[in-house]
């Protein structure tokens, strides 16, 4: 069966996860706050977490994941 992305995560109750810090990263962001989604976490990998916090998250590296 077939399904949008967006439509998934907007019904599920599993925690969304993603990867980055850039332009991508605050498009996926906002889709998923249009859709009244929070990600539960988001990780980049180990030589650019350069802020301690993105989005109201603590930042982890992709090695800590």
């Amino acid at each position: 069966m077939e399904s949008d992305l967006w439509e998934y995560l907007k019904f599920t109750d599993k925690p969304i996860v993603f990867y980055g810090m850039g332009n991508g990263a605050d498009k996926i962001y906002n889709v998923l706050k249009s859709l009244g989604k929070e990600p539960s976490a988001v990780f980049a990998t180990d030589g650019f977490v350069r802020k301690n916090q993105v989005y109201g998250l603590t930042l982890s590296s992709l090695s800590y994941v």
